[in-house]
């Protein structure tokens, strides 16, 4: 639909103007959210954003029980473990190597 009319409208648009194009109505769209981020009123603004709050709690819930959230804890600890035992291994290395 958002490309059909593009398209439509003028079949001989070079490739560099339909991305031209493209980018205008993305940032024009962006403006608008703009403006009516700015247009809300506070009674509106505030339940708005508790339900994005709610939303994205959901999301991270969601997420850990997928073992998403898991998966990068336990990477994170081999990473920090992996270091601490080569930094250990370099200590010992240099103790060693110096006497």
């Amino acid at each position: 639909m958002f490309l059909a009319g593009l398209v439509g409208s003028t079949p001989t648009l070079t490739v560099k103007e339909l991305y031209s194009s493209v980018i205008l109505k993305i940032m024009f769209a962006v403006l608008n959210v703009v403006e009516a981020w700015n247009e809300i009123s506070w009674a509106d603004a505030i339940p708005f954003t508790l339900v994005l709050i709610g939303l994205y709690w959901v999301k991270v819930k969601i997420d850990t029980s997928a073992g998403i959230g898991r998966k990068k804890s336990r990477q994170l600890k081999k990473i920090i473990i992996d270091a601490i035992v080569e930094g250990h291994k370099q200590a010992h290395r240099d103790k060693n190597g110096s006497n």
